[in-house]
This record gives C-alpha cells, sequence and structure tokens, in this order.
C-alpha cells in the first residue's frame, strides 16, 4: 500500500492575479455566510470621511454623514515611508477642496493606488486611507479619528495590507516563488478510508 500522487497546483505567481481577486470573493462570501460577526457586525461607528472611488478614474472625499451604516468599505494598512514621500500625498486643509472635486487615481502613489484597483475588483466603492482621509495639519482632527482608528477597522469590510512595500510607492503587488506555492496532495487508503494530504513549503 504505497502513496498516489496527483498533479500539483500551482499558485499565481503574482498576487496580482484574477485568481486571487476569485480566491477573496469566496472567502468574503463564506463570511457572511457562515460567520455571525461578519453577518452583524458588533461596530455601528463610521470613519468621518471616506475615499469614494468613481468609475470615470476618480478618488472623490467624501462625508460619511450622507451614507447608511451599512456601506462597504476598505481600509488600508501600510507603509507611509520617508517623510519626504508622505508629504507628497497628504490631506491637509489646503488641499480640502481638491480632495472633494477629486483626483485622478492613476497620479496616487503606486501602493494607493493599486489598493484602490483591487477595492474595485471586489466590487466596493469606499475606501479609508489614514493619509487621504484624517487632515495631518490639524491635531483636532488627527486626535478625533485617532482615537476612533479601532471601529474603523472593525466596521470595514476588508483591511487590504501591503505587506512588502516600504514606502507609498512600494506598491500592493508581489511576485511569488512558484516552488514555495505549490501544493502536492498525497492520497492514501488505510482500511478503506481514503485521506489526501496537501503539503505546502514554507519559506519566503
Amino acid at each position: 500500500m504505497g502513496f498516489r500522487s496527483r498533479p500539483a497546483t500551482v499558485y499565481s505567481i503574482s498576487t496580482d492575479s484574477l485568481s486571487l481577486v476569485k480566491h477573496t470573493l469566496r472567502l468574503l462570501n463564506e463570511c457572511e455566510a457562515c460567520h455571525e460577526q461578519c453577518k452583524n457586525p458588533k461596530s455601528s461607528a463610521q470613519p468621518t470621511r471616506l475615499l469614494k472611488i468613481d468609475r470615470g478614474g476618480k478618488a472623490k472625499l467624501t462625508s460619511t454623514s450622507r451614507l447608511n451604516y451599512s456601506t462597504r468599505y476598505t481600509t488600508l494598512s501600510y507603509c507611509w515611508g520617508t517623510s519626504t514621500q508622505s508629504m507628497a500625498i497628504q490631506f491637509r486643509n489646503s488641499s480640502l477642496q481638491s480632495l472633494v472635486d477629486g483626483c485622478a487615481i492613476e497620479t496616487l502613489p503606486s501602493t494607493i493606488r493599486e489598493a484602490i484597483h483591487f477595492t474595485q475588483r471586489i466590487r466596493v466603492r469606499y475606501m479609508w486611507v489614514d493619509s487621504l482621509r484624517i487632515i495631518q495639519d490639524s491635531d483636532v482632527d488627527k486626535a478625533r479619528e485617532i482615537e476612533a482608528m479601532s471601529d474603523i477597522y472593525q466596521g470595514n469590510y476588508l483591511t487590504i495590507c501591503a505587506l512588502a512595500a516600504e514606502s507609498m510607492n512600494g506598491g500592493l503587488y508581489s511576485q511569488r516563488n512558484p516552488l514555495l506555492y505549490s501544493s502536492m496532495p498525497l492520497r492514501k487508503t488505510i482500511d478503506g478510508e481514503t485521506a489526501v494530504i496537501s503539503s505546502i513549503a514554507s519559506g519566503s
């Protein structure tokens, strides 16, 4: 009695893939169908402002007072980078009107831009990004929004994490080593019972 293998499943080399989007949507659907907390989130708090993603390629500052509590939004967890890099794209009192009017998504730093594109791909129209939703030159606004941070993340639909990026310009996506992301299912039958064991390499 021995092992019988079948062809290995090879995951997408790039995290910027349709298969990853489909996998994300499957997991989100499973959460909403099976997890009571996901169906009825405890947090009813909303951010003060969200980034509205327009189909015309613009991202606009939107007050959540106009939205209902069931509005879905994603949040972005990322590294700002150096002060020079982060200063280039920040929400300040002087830039309020331009953000209300909307900025072209393609002009935003790559980490934020790609997170917006991913948000669109999972069919969500709103996003929260701290550098663009908190008035950076207002101590009052920063104090209020930072205090509400846990509610903002708890109430979101999905948190997007740019783990590999060291700055706003590092991008969201990365290339995988295919040898580390190939699963090899092994099938074994004992006393009439068949088991399938899948192994995947660890590391980076």
